[in-house]
């Protein structure tokens, strides 16, 4: 914090602009703040000002608090938006305008009123909350699932996400690859098995700083592919898929349009498809009732 305000000395009037802008990843320095404010502050005689900014970082994007001090008129603003450099734009604004001189008897009519001024029956209205629009981006993932099919299989996973500050909403596509079914007796008659579906989940949300935590929930629907081998007809059938997905996500996000993510993830079926060989009646494989998925994945936002 030091460095930015000894730079600050540099291209500010000393005794007039007072800027306490922290230093953020993402954010423009408080030079480069002091520097637009210069620009926006007509020249000559102006109010001294003192300036105090927290800026916090978010998957959403960042947060500004700031507080502006010019004589007794104490300024208070909170905003928020998919990117830092808006919010230093709109600081050089506020604090151009505060640093305004007074014409005479102004100072009086812009002082805020006192709570003890305030007539009887009137209060104190507080200033309406800026709400950020949704992040919206794509995501890609590889997953490990159990269950279908009946070994651990690779699988692949993609779609859109839309990030609220308190929710997430996702429609995303699924793959496992095929994995292999074998009967015990014959260790090279059997089926390969594979699932393709989508999948709607919503799912709410916790963020702190560039981490964030949501809980999913949603449904899945798709077809199971089985292919037939080592039979003596090696016929492909195709069922339909049914399924309930829940579980937790962790992600990163050091950047507004970057994130990593990890996720586990329940299965519960719906469909219970069985397979048996045409030419054997013993049973080759039942769909179980829960599955699980792990996936390591990063998103791209877009908005």
């Amino acid at each position: 914090m030091l460095p930015a305000v000894l730079a600050l000395v540099l291209v500010a009037d000393p005794g007039w602009l007072d800027l306490r802008w922290p230093e953020v990843a993402g954010c423009p320095t408080a030079a480069e703040v002091a520097a637009a404010i210069e620009r926006l502050t007509p020249a000559g005689a102006r109010r001294p000002v003192v300036v105090e900014a927290a800026i916090a970082a978010s998957s959403a994007g960042y947060s500004l608090e700031l507080s502006v001090r010019a004589g007794d008129t104490v300024l208070q603003r909170r905003a928020q938006d998919v990117g830092c450099g808006p919010l230093a734009d709109a600081t050089a604004v506020i604090v151009a305008v505060a640093a305004e001189p007074l014409e005479a008897g102004e100072g009086e009519a812009r002082r805020p009123a006192q709570d003890d001024e305030i007539p009887p029956g009137l209060r104190r209205s507080r200033p309406p909350e800026v709400r950020p629009p949704p992040a919206i981006g794509a995501f890609v993932a590889a997953v490990g699932a159990v269950g279908p099919p009946r070994s651990s299989a690779p699988g692949l996973q993609a779609g859109l996400a839309v990030v609220w500050p308190r929710a997430r909403l996702e429609l995303r596509f699924h793959h496992t690859f095929a994995g292999t079914l074998r009967y015990a007796n014959v260790p090279g008659a059997g089926a390969e098995l594979q699932l393709s579906a989508a999948a709607v989940r919503g799912c709410p949300r916790r963020a702190w700083g560039t981490w964030s935590l949501h809980l999913c929930g949603g449904l899945e629907l798709g077809a199971l592919t089985a292919q037939g081998v080592g039979l003596a007809r090696n016929e492909r059938s195709v069922g339909m898929w049914a399924a309930g997905v829940f579980g937790p996500g962790l992600q990163w996000q050091p950047r507004s349009w970057f994130s990593l993510g990890l996720e586990v993830e329940a299965v519960v079926a719906l469909t219970r498809r069985s397979y048996t060989a045409a030419d054997a009646r013993a049973l080759l494989y039942r769909v179980p009732p829960v599955g699980m998925r792990f996936g390591a994945g990063v998103a791209v936002y877009f908005f």
